[in-house]
């Protein structure tokens, strides 16, 4: 990827990224983003920008209280606003944690809200 401003090739790095929504704070490990090491101009790929969106827009719609205390892949899908293989690919990448019972991975919904929302 190119930067807009400089015209050079941006290097892809793994970020962390902070933001804040409302009485929310968000906190997402292992985001992509492209750099400019000439102008520090960052951008996230679309699919990047796709998955930070459908986390804003699923936490925005849901409340703590609604949920059970263990949530299955569909659950944290519907959190989330992703598909349920997105959500198996944060567990393989280390970037959500479950315990596997049986046939079904259960997933904290504390440690949920604890890796992406903090109450700021």
């Amino acid at each position: 990827m190119k930067c807009i401003n400089c015209k050079i090739d941006m290097t892809e790095l793994t970020t962390t990224l902070n933001s804040k929504w409302g009485d929310y704070s968000v906190t997402i490990h292992g985001i992509k983003v492209f750099k400019c090491n000439n102008c520090n101009e960052g951008v996230f790929s679309p699919d990047e920008t796709r998955l930070i969106q459908n986390i804003a827009a699923g936490l925005a719609d849901s409340s703590a209280q609604e949920k059970p205390d263990y949530l299955n892949v569909q659950e944290v899908a519907e959190l989330l606003r992703v598909s349920n293989q997105t959500v198996y690919n944060l567990l393989k990448n280390g970037k959500l944690s479950a315990q596997k019972t049986r046939k079904e991975w259960l997933f904290d919904k504390d440690v949920i809200y604890e890796t992406i929302v903090r109450e700021g």
